[in-house]
């Protein structure tokens, strides 16, 4: 057996090892290197997404701030004509009250139904000769307030209405970008 390790022999065999060596230790720097690669686009993927995301959430932090100062905008809006009519209704309440304003109904007729109010017949300018009743002031009085706080319902529905408007309109900008 001696003759099979000769001089030539063992070096063959050297020479096999080191290559075995060598190309054990590049296929594991290959897969080494691979997986680096693999790692850093998997980073730059993941990195990119953030950013995305980020740009995502300074997009909807927009909009709701636009939103935000619409409705805010639509409130005061809706706080000065509220105090405008709430205003004006307790001056013709107070007007009606004293009695230098006065609201009539028509007299008899399918109005009246079976109150048969008395009337007097209008005979001032404008006026197309109807007969008519005059309510009592307090009466008259508690039918403006009745009818105020119908007007305040409504335009209480119509700034909701505004804010689901404007909601919509900043979710709608929010899908466009």
């Amino acid at each position: 057996m001696s003759a099979f390790f000769t001089p030539v022999v063992l070096r063959w065999l050297a020479i096999g090892l080191v290559a075995v060596a060598v190309g054990v230790t590049g296929w594991v720097k290959g897969a080494a290197s691979v997986q680096e690669d693999w790692d850093l686009a998997n980073a730059q993927r993941e990195a990119a997404q953030w950013r995305a995301l980020g740009r995502a959430y300074e997009r909807v932090r927009s909009v709701e701030s636009i939103g935000r100062a619409e409705i805010a905008e639509q409130s005061r809006q809706y706080r000065e004509e509220m105090h405008r009519e709430t205003s004006r209704r307790d001056r013709t309440i107070a007007e009606l009250r004293a009695g230098t304003v006065r609201l009539s109904v028509p007299a008899g007729g399918a109005a009246a139904g079976d109150l048969r109010l008395p009337g007097t017949t209008g005979a001032g300018s404008g006026s197309d000769g109807a007969e008519v009743t005059y309510l009592p002031a307090a009466t008259a009085a508690d039918l403006a307030a009745l009818a105020g706080e119908a007007d305040d319902i409504t335009r209480q529905l119509g700034l909701c209405q505004a804010a689901v408007i404007t909601i919509g309109k900043s979710s709608a900008r929010h899908t466009r970008h």
